[in-house]
């Protein structure tokens, strides 16, 4: 022990001296023979290098200065001792023997201790077997139902062999029936052994000997958690205590009632734990071997008790460490012989405990079965599945809810408390104490539940196997905590009290045992329910039970149950239109309800989007409004001395099994299927949400409104009192903005006069920026609390206490104020001039061409400007979504308040704002970028001369005006095609020659217009499959026009780094600089979420480097940076707790990206000339920079003395040897890095070079007295370069390619290597007086004509882009709606006026109150003339842009799409009642009926509404073009009155031919048959599905008609047959068909749950039910085998001719929610795999062949058909019909609107099923 002592000493030590070294400010020269000991050897700041006997060159004066190298013959002393002695432990040989001995002593047992063990077995026993046929032989329990019906289909094996094949074994489950077996099999032998030796293997007695075995395996747990205290912590009274509580604990009591697994599990792994626990103290292998042998048997009975074997090897790692005279080598060899050898034998056990789970008598290899089953079952587990049982999990927290459960129910409170006060308490122990006595229950007890806690699915009894070691932690607890009061007896902690808590745990934890067993004392609820039934229900009564639950009564000796008439009512089904007719069925038929627990409603109130009926439904039963009485509730709970203790709050399987609480109804005369209808009738199904339980939590509202709001948006936002056309501010709007500009500005100028101290122009130059940021911030925080409207007076009441602020800052601060402006009047005045020519120039360019909207080349403006509106007219946020009606905007929408802010102050019409805001937003970010950059390059505080002035304003030339070089690109790509070289491999140059030639001889340069404009934003190659990235800058984002995120984001960006910069700068931080600095930060999140991680880390940076300057230590530096940091970003997040608590994201994820990338020509085309600007300024500063590391400072000695081979040694040995410890070690870093940056370079050129220079910049920022701001912008440079390396190997999933991820990471490569290029470019011309003049011309020609090439884009694009409009003649002004006045739109070989459009918007901005919703037709195209009225007008429509709602709404993409489809079906629907009855459920008050209406509706669709009008609505607006109607709200209940005045119009006939864009389908149709919606034989309603037979008669799916209809081959309608219900040859939501070679039809029917088989005449022949769940699809092949995709249950069933089941597969290969299904022409089995969007391809037999992905981010259904090429897949979510060959490879794909069913006629037409449109279309394809 002495020299483990001393060494340790030595160490400190030596550490100690290295602190003392002695500090100078100047280091010496060695002279000749002078030796410099290392330990002298003090860090100057200039040393000068040595002369050697000669001048030095002029090329080398520049390191006089610096840090010199030896001159000859100087040596230099290292201190070489500490480097190779190496300290070695070592404990005496007496020593460890003893530790050994003492380890080893054994403790002694009384016959106390005997006794009272004795006493808590047997007490244990009493609470295990006390009623143990607890539910009188009615199998209430599930899963023990499950297990005793296997129980009875197994049978002992006849030999070992047998047993050990998993093919053959009669004890496998798999083998008798139960494909889905997801249970170890250890449990089931041991009991069918049992059952054989008791001869009780009957079904109504195997199952208690299982609970039998279940009791005594849980005493053997009490047993061993008793020796495992006594091993572990050497004292009786623990292994006393432990087993106490173990035998009071309720969870493991009510587990050895069942005959379930989780028994047999917990017993293994307290056996493996108790040898374990020998190992660890005693060291012996056979310990760890027995360890591993229990370890296996718990496996074989719950695989998820996996985790044990972490444990065990974390105890042979401590083991074999803690032992301290083994060498490092043999310690590890050690530790993986044990873990080795235990896992053999665990394997070995596993192998033969548990033979099901290894393919036949493979020794090794797994069983496909048995891997298919717990896939399954970890999809189950983490939510990806939707099973009825599991809706229970929805909104439970992990980690909380389990603890809670815990707490309450299983352990009790106090027990509970005790056991993880414990628990935590060993944690500190081993932790900070390093005392390891507890390290097997403390990792046991935190992997487990960690693990388990953090599933979706965590039910109580998954942590009993922890069980026993909690209760353990809390024995160790309480004797800890008894022995403390003994040792340190106090006042507030004395024996007395200590024995006190220990009895009390004991107590309380014995009553609730007692208490809990008493429901094992009394009969079983069920039971006395079914009894009272009986006597109190006359026969002939019908009662309703709930599917997934048990029906009462259960039958009695002398009572049958077959008295009462049974309806099930199906509750758990999905909430749809067929449900709830059917609910009004149940509920008049049934007399009676009857609730045999709380499974349903307690678990379907959860989910209340996606099942709205239902809640509803339970909510009125339960108050009384359903028209039914509760008469009778029984229950058995827990019970002590007489007291009842309610559990029903726990989790379901707590309470359902064996202590249910049963209810009954009873209908009283108050009930009519009326006001069943009023109450459950009401309920809107359009905004139904399929969401699965796991995923509730974080879609929130599902981005609705909520229905309390929801009013108070209709109401206000009227937009004739918001804006008045003809007042002053209207006549004159320039000026009114430009004024609100100049005093908002005014207004934040004192607040940054304060804030911003580290900037030269105190933040000026941003004031306008905070200005606007403030008061929008302000008024929207308090409308998003609902606490003041976003109106006029609220943001003048937020004004005035912001303008309060300032007028105080501005008093106090005055003084200072006047000194500033009096020293800086001349830059403030630059930075106001810049700031108006900014605003000026895009001012006209807006004038110019303010058109909101162009056919083709308008881009996004039209949803900008519906969004614009969108956020004026709302009352609170967030704002309502004008195209979803009913929802809010679910995007980052904060860029619209802060121009809708200054658009609700003024009062300009939104239309002439919007093209305000533009040149507002362009001049902020301008003027932000001059005060960065002036911050940056600023020196000297106090004074600024003219060349960073100059320097700051080409900062802003830079970010906002400059461009790419595109446009060089666009001329000379122009110029090669005039050459007319054909070749391919000819080069460039040789075509640009020939090119150039051609131009000289007359040939002329024709550019198409929007090229100049649109080509250089899209410069990156790419395949054609491929979505193309997006390389925006802004001067494109503003001039263009579209009023995006990134454009409104851009001046808070700069915003954030001027006061990033100001803090690097500054003097201290102050308050109000922190908060605004979360403010904008925070900000980006909701306004440009993109840019939110950039600009914080940005932050998170200026931090470090501020406290860089105020600590010496960089650690330091960082812990209080990161702190600061830390509460700035959770700041940020609250100061947006509105938005947060709203918005739901669908994107959040980054995956790999695995598609083309960018080649360094691109990159360079985008960023060549900043890149140019920045390598110059690096190698400048690398070859004259001063203070640079030492490393830096040799690389550059070599470059300069290359040829002088000696010298730059002797430099090497001095310049190095101090920053790491050998010369070896130096050489090796430098040599990887430098060999990893080339095989980078290799693999990706572009990846290499940026990180070449990116590991370079970060070389120069190491300086010894760094320039902070210099620092910064070089960490700017390698941030960059880095983002540039990140979107080349990274993407945002579900982004469309890389396009969105790589524009929005480029354009802040922009933004940052713009600001960054224009500081540097001071250092440039500063330093260039030293360069040789050859290379100052070269550099100076080369930029300028980069320059001259990047200013051509805002040159040629600003004309382009003027030109571009949709009506030249349509004069000049700010009125983006002027276009409309004589534009006319040709859509579908149509002519539009837009006139008569823009004058009944007009009357609706003036004569519409409110914000009510509008219908207007939306084909589901982009970027066309749909949805004008809710663009112009602000009001909310139904439904928007397809595309663009489905990626901002992706949570509920599918209402949509469905959305789409109704208002497609209002129009052209000639039934007027479907129509309002469409419109009535979107609440919808004004229907639009214009010429774009008439264009893309059928005749009669549009003729119902004049016909009806005066009926359902009535006309409130009409010129020749248009009218408007307004709903008649009308009184559902009296829909009788009004049928018979309903008209329907005049049909007329339609051609069958359909005219489509080829660049639409690519592809001519040639024929098609229409339907039309309906119920009339020959019409559909969402028809599915369609096969043909021997005939070519072609039968559909008529999914909502519920019948399969008949045609002939040229659309003829011959027959149909079915209907809706669930007798023989009824349909209950049919989707699939399939005909054999017979002509028999086989029909998916999928919510009956089963296939039915017909004739070609419609006679049912066959129904095969076999356990479905949803069945989507069936095929059949050439044997007459049928093949069924089993949704549901993600599995492929197959069956013979005669329905007999053959086998399952698809869980061995995860299918997920299979849809279609064939038999392919060689039969093969092709699927369509939704969940995994892929088609997966098996042989007959079930064996996985093959599979192709689907490019695709969504598929919900798939259907397909063969073809003599391959397959046809029709993907109707994503609208695309795709041929594929047999391999997947891509032959032919059209896009198309709705399809599903489809089939390729014998000419290779395509024939499909047109979903919206209701009919079928035939196409050559």
């Amino acid at each position: 022990m002495d020299d483990k002592h001393s060494d340790k000493n030595y160490v400190n030590n030596e550490f100690h001296e290295v602190e003392k070294k002695p500090e100078s400010e100047e280091v010496r020269e060695p002279v000749a023979g002078e030796e410099l000991k290392e330990n002298e050897k003090p860090e100057s700041e200039e040393v000068r290098e040595p002369v050697d006997g000669e001048e030095l060159k002029e090329n080398e004066k520049s390191e006089r200065e610096e840090v010199r190298e030896p001159v000859a013959g100087e040596e230099l002393k290292e201190n070489e001792k500490s480097e190779r002695e190496e300290v070695r432990n070592s404990v005496p040989e007496e020593e460890l023997k003893e530790n050994e001995k003492s380890e080893s002593k054994k403790l002694n047992i009384t016959w106390k201790t005997l006794m009272l063990f004795t006493a808590i077995i047997l007490l244990g026993a009493y609470f295990r077997f006390v009623g143990l046929n607890w539910d009188q032989g009615r199998h209430l329990h599930p899963d023990e139902r499950f297990l005793t019906m296997v129980e009875t289909s197994l049978a002992w094996p006849s030999s070992i062999g047998e047993y050990l094949n998993e093919r053959k074994s009669t004890l496998n489950p798999r083998n008798v029936g139960y494909d889905y077996f997801t249970y170890g099999t250890l449990p089931t032998t041991i009991v069918k052994g049992a059952g054989i030796l008791l001869n009780k293997t009957d079904y109504d007695r195997i199952n208690l000997v299982g609970r039998a075995v279940s009791g005594i395996l849980d005493l053997g747990a009490i047993v061993f958690i008793f020796l495992t205290g006594r091993v572990i912590y050497r004292d009786n009274r623990i292994a006393i205590i432990s087993s106490f509580l173990l035998a009071a604990s309720v969870l493991a009591i009510q587990q050895a009632h069942f005959f379930v697994v989780d028994s047999f599990a917990a017993f293994f792994t307290t056996v493996s734990l108790y040898w374990l626990s020998r190992a660890q103290r005693e060291g012996k292998l056979v310990d760890f071997l027995m360890a591993g042998f229990f370890f296996a048997l718990s496996m074989a009975c719950k695989v998820s008790v996996f985790t044990l074997f972490f444990v065990i090897v974390a105890v042979s790692i401590y083991r074999v460490t803690s032992i301290s005279g083994i060498r490092g080598n043999n310690k590890i060899l050690d530790i993986l012989h044990i873990i080795f050898l235990t896992a053999v034998v665990s394997f070995i056990v596993f192998r033969i405990a548990m033979p099901d789970a290894f393919r036949g008598t493979s020794l090794m290899m797994p069983s496909e079965r048995w891997l298919g089953n717990i896939s399954s079952i970890r999809l189950e587990m983490n939510g990806q599945t939707d099973p009825p049982y599991c809706k229970q999990w929805t909104g439970k927290p992990p980690v909380i809810y389990p603890l809670k459960q815990m707490f309450l129910w299983g352990m009790g409170p106090l027990l509970t408390l005790t056991a993880w006060g414990g628990w935590i308490l060993t944690g500190y122990f081993i932790i900070y104490k390093k005392e390891f006595t507890g390290l097997i229950p403390f990792i046991w007890i935190g992997l487990l539940f960690l693990h388990q806690s953090t599933q979706f699915v965590k039910y109580m009894r998954y942590f009993l196997p922890i069980y026993p070691f909690l209760t353990l932690m809390a024995a160790w607890f309480l004797i800890f905590l008894y022995d403390m009061a003994g040792k340190y007896s106090r006042r507030l902690w004395t024996p007395f009290m200590a024995k006190l808590l220990i009895g009390s745990v004991c107590i309380f934890t014995l009553l609730w045992a007692i208490a809990f067993t008493a429901i094992y004392r009394k009969p079983h609820s069920r039971i006395e329910a079914s009894r009272w039934i009986f006597d109190h229900i006359k026969a002939g009564a019908c009662l309703s039970c709930e599917h997934w639950d048990d029906a009462l009564p259960f039958s009695f000796s002398d009572k049958d149950p077959a008295r009462y008439k049974q309806v099930e009512m199906k509750w758990y089904d999905e909430d749809t239109e067929e449900k709830l007719q059917r609910a009004f069925l149940w509920l008049e038929e049934t007399d009676y309800i009857v609730l045999s627990s709380n499974r349903l409603y307690d678990s379907i109130p959860l989910l209340p989007l996606r099942y709205p009926v239902t809640v509803a439904y339970y909510k009125s039963l339960f108050d009384g409004s359903l028209g039914f009485e509760k008469i009778a509730d029984f229950t058995s709970y827990p019970e002590l001395c007489g007291i009842s203790i309610p559990d029903q709050s726990s989790e379901e399987a707590f309470t359902v099994y064996d202590h249910p609480r049963v209810q009954i109804f009873k209908k009283t005369p108050l009930y009519s299927l009326k006001r069943v209808k009023e109450i459950l009738g009401n309920v809107n199904l359009n905004n139904i949400v399929m969401m699965k339980p796991v995923d509730a939590p974080k879609w929130k509202n599902a981005t609705f409104i909520q229905e309390k709001d929801l009013p108070v948006y209709r109401k206000e936002g009227t937009w004739s009192e918001l804006f008045n056309r003809n007042n002053i501010v209207n006549k004159i709007p320039v000026i009114v903005w430009a004024v609100l500009l100049e005093v908002l500005g005014l207004i934040a100028a004192p607040y940054l006069f304060i804030a911003c101290e580290g900037l030269p122009d105190r933040g000026y130059g941003l004031s306008k920026t905070l200005g606007m940021f403030l008061v929008a911030w302000l008024i929207w925080t308090v409308a998003g609390f609902k606490l003041i409207y976003f109106s006029f007076s609220g943001i003048c009441t937020v004004l005035f206490f912001i303008v309060c602020g300032s007028i105080y800052l501005l008093y106090r601060k005055w003084q200072d104020i006047k000194d500033f402006l009096s020293d800086n009047r001349d830059i403030l005045l630059v930075e106001e001039c810049l700031f108006w020519v900014f605003f000026t120039i895009f001012l006209l360019i807006r004038w110019l061409n303010p058109d909101l909207w162009h056919g083709s080349l308008g881009g996004e403006k039209p949803m900008d400007f519906a969004y614009f509106n969108g956020v004026i007219k709302s009352p609170f946020f967030p704002p309502y979504n004008p195209w979803f009606a009913g929802g809010y905007i679910n995007y980052y929408y904060f860029g619209f308040v802060l121009t809708g802010t200054l658009v609700k102050l003024t009062g300009i019409i939104p239309s002439v704002a919007y093209n305000l805001s533009i040149p507002t937003l362009f001049a902020m970010t301008g003027a932000g970028s001059f005060c960065v950059v002036l911050a940056l390059s600023n020196k000297d505080k106090k004074k600024k001369n003219i060349k960073e002035i100059c320097v700051a304003i080409a900062g802003a030339v830079f970010v906002c005006i400059a461009g790419n070089l595109g446009e060089i690109k666009i001329i000379m790509d122009t110029i090669a095609s005039l050459g007319n070289i054909s070749s391919q491999s000819a080069l460039y140059i040789v075509k640009f020659f020939y090119g150039f030639i051609a131009l000289f001889q007359g040939k002329v340069l024709s550019v198409s217009n929007e090229r100049w404009y649109w080509e250089s934003t899209r410069l990156i190659s790419h395949p054609s499959d491929e979505a193309g990235p997006i390389n925006e800058l802004p001067w494109f984002t503003y001039l263009y026009g579209d009023l995006h995120a990134h454009g409104m984001a851009l001046p808070l960006t700069l915003l954030a780094l001027g006061l990033i910069v100001s803090i690097i700068r500054g003097r201290h931080l102050n308050i109000l600089l922190l908060f605004f600095l979360a403010l904008t930060t925070g900000g980006l999140w909701p306004t440009n979420t993109w840019d939110f991680p950039t600009y914080s880390f940005l932050s998170f940076i200026g931090l470090i480097l501020y406290y860089s300057e105020k600590e010496k230590k960089l650690i330091i530096s960082v812990k209080k940076s990161f702190i600061i940091w830390m509460a700035l970003v959770l700041s940020g997040y609250i100061l947006y707790l509105p938005y947060h608590k709203y918005y739901v994201s669908g994107y959040n994820a980054f995956e790999i990206w695995h598609g083309s990338h960018t080649s360094v020509r691109d990159y360079l085309l985008i960023h060549g000339f900043f890149l140019f600007i920045i390598i110059t300024a690096l190698v400048n500063e690398f070859w004259y920079g001063r203070n640079n590391n030492k490393l830096l400072k040799f690389f550059r000695l070599i470059l300069k003395n290359f040829d002088k081979y000696s010298r730059v040694m002797r430099s090497y040995k001095y310049y190095l040897k101090t920053d790491v410890k050998s010369y070896f070690s130096q050489c090796n870093i430098i040599l990887f890095v430098f060999l990893g940056l080339i095989f980078i370079s290799i693999v990706h050129p572009l990846a290499g070079l940026c990180l070449f220079i990116s590991v370079f910049t970060i070389l120069l920022s190491y300086k010894r007295r760094p320039d902070l701001t210099g620092q910064f912008t070089l960490i700017i440079v390698s941030i960059t370069l880095l983002m540039s390396v990140m979107v080349e190997f990274l993407v945002l999933k579900g982004d469309v390619g890389r396009m969105n991820t790589v524009f929005k990471f480029y354009l802040q490569i922009w933004v940052l290597s713009g600001l960054v290029s224009a500081r540097v470019i001071l250092l440039i011309f500063e330093h260039m007086e030293k360069w040789k003049k050859l290379w100052k011309m070269l550099w100076l020609a080369v930029f300028f004509l980069l320059f001259t090439s990047v200013m051509l884009y805002p040159v040629l694009s600003t004309g382009a882009k003027i030109r571009d409009r949709f009506d030249r003649t349509a004069g000049h002004t700010l009125d983006g709606t002027v276009f409309m006045n004589k534009g006319v739109y040709n859509f579908k070989s149509r002519n539009i006026q837009f006139l008569s459009d823009k004058k009944a918007m007009e009357w609706m901005e003036d004569n519409i109150k409110g914000s009510p919703v509008i219908c207007e037709m939306n084909t589901g195209e982009l970027y066309t003339w749909c949805n004008r009225f809710s663009i112009y007008t602000g009001l909310p429509s139904i439904v928007g842009w397809d595309w663009h709602e489905r990626q901002q709404l992706s949570v509920i993409s599918e209402q949509v799409s469905k959305r789409i489809s109704h208002v497609k079906t209002v129009y052209n629907t000639p039934d007027p009642w479907e129509a309002y009855r469409i419109l009535r459920s979107y609440d919808a008050e004004y229907i639009i009926v214009g010429q774009l209406e008439r264009v893309c509706s059928n005749p009669e669709g549009t003729g119902k509404f004049e016909a009806n009008a005066g009926i359902l609505w009535e006309k409130i607006y009409d010129n020749e073009d248009l009218q408007i109607y307004k709903l008649i709200k009308i009184d559902m209940n009296k829909i009788n009155d009004i049928m018979p005045l309903l008209k329907r119009s005049v049909p007329v006939e339609e051609p069958l031919s359909v005219t489509v864009k080829r660049e639409e389908l690519r592809a001519v149709p040639v024929n098609a048959f229409r339907g039309g919606r309906g119920q009339t034989p020959g019409n559909f309603n969402e028809p599915r599905d369609l096969g043909t037979d021997r005939e070519n008669n072609i039968y559909i799916v008529d999914f909502r008609n519920y019948r399969i209809e008949k045609f002939d081959s040229k659309g003829n309608f011959l027959m149909y047959f079915g209907s809706k219900g669930s007798d023989r040859g009824q349909f209950n939501d049919a989707c699939g068909i399939s005909i054999d070679d017979r002509s028999n039809i086989f029909v998916a029917d999928t919510w009956n749950q089963r296939i039915e088989k017909f004739s070609s005449q419609g006679t049912c022949l066959l129904n095969i039910e076999h356990s479905f769940y949803g069945p989507r699809d069936v095929a059949t092949d050439r044997e007459g085998n049928i093949y069924v995709s089993d949704t549901g249950n993600s599995v492929i069933k197959k069956f013979d001719r005669n329905g007999k089941f053959i086998q399952e597969w698809g869980r061995e290969v995860s299918l997920s929610e299979p849809w279609g299904i064939i038999s392919g022409r060689k039969g093969e089995i092709y699927v369509g795999d939704t969940g995994n969007r892929a088609i997966q391809v098996f042989n007959s037999q079930g064996n996985f062949l093959r599979q192709w992905k689907l490019n695709k981010e969504k598929c919900s259904e798939l259907y397909l058909c063969s073809s003599k090429d391959g397959i046809i897949v029709s993907d109707t979510f994503n609208g695309v019909i795709t041929k594929f060959d047999s391999n997947g490879k891509i032959l032919k794909e059209l896009k198309v609107s709705s399809p599903a069913g489809v089939m390729e006629d014998s000419k290779g037409n395509i024939i499909y099923v047109n979903i919206s449109e209701d009919r079928l279309v035939k196409i050559s394809f």
